[in-house]
């Protein structure tokens, strides 16, 4: 049985790497007055701004809608987003498995709770290592690498 990585842990790893690759990361402070839902890490990386959500390795680890919303305003904004457990969405897209989901939103600047709660399904029920996301045409498309 594998063994639990703590998001801590995982976090620690990332920032590791963004700094080998020459970016800056800052881990971004959850409180009340912050609001929900913030990325845990921010960084810009070879002149991208990217927004890192970070899970555990194993166990209940699930995207919040408010987390999955400020995901989507960053990528709309021309940013990068990921859902991720390793540091592997850094530098590695050669995953034997990779699904390609393209939601069925009509319009991504108007996103009920309800597309939001069906995103996070398809996102959370399956056993990743990173998600990206992307938006083409007005659609989000993500990335499941497993």
């Amino acid at each position: 049985m594998a063994k639990t990585v703590k998001e801590t842990t995982t976090e620690q790893s990332i920032k590791d790497e963004i700094i080998r690759l020459g970016g800056y990361v800052i881990k971004n402070q959850a409180y009340g007055a912050t609001g929900k839902g913030k990325p845990d890490l921010s960084a810009c990386l070879y002149g991208m701004y990217v927004g890192l959500e970070v899970k555990r390795s194993k166990g209940e680890c699930e995207t919040t809608a408010a987390q999955l919303t400020h995901l989507i305003r960053i990528t709309k904004a021309g940013g990068l987003a990921y859902i991720t457990k390793t540091a592997d969405c850094l530098t590695n897209s050669n995953y034997d498995t990779m699904n390609i989901v393209e939601s069925t939103l009509e319009n991504i600047d108007e996103v009920t709770h309800d597309e939001l709660k069906l995103i996070m399904t398809q996102i959370n029920k399956t056993d990743f290592k990173w998600c990206k996301l992307n938006i083409v045409d007005n659609k989000l498309i993500y990335h499941i690498y497993h």
